[in-house]
């Protein structure tokens, strides 16, 4: 098993648009042998550029922490 700390660009771009990563960066996500961790400084990012009018979320933030 390999643990993944995944930088803020990645979960945005996962959940919004995944054809902007790579289909390594979406294999490496989507393996149930890969641990996915996502910093909570990332969603304090992900909040505060949504806080700024800088990034639109359209997903529940519930599902974003599933990340965290």
């Amino acid at each position: 098993m390999i643990a993944y700390i995944l930088d803020t660009s990645v979960p945005v771009f996962y959940l919004y648009n995944p054809e902007w990563l790579s289909k390594a960066a979406v294999d490496i996500v989507h393996s149930e042998d890969n641990q996915i961790y996502v910093s909570i400084v990332s969603l304090w990012e992900i909040v505060m550029k949504s806080s700024i009018g800088k990034l639109k979320i359209k997903t529940q933030w519930k599902k974003l922490l599933e990340y965290a």
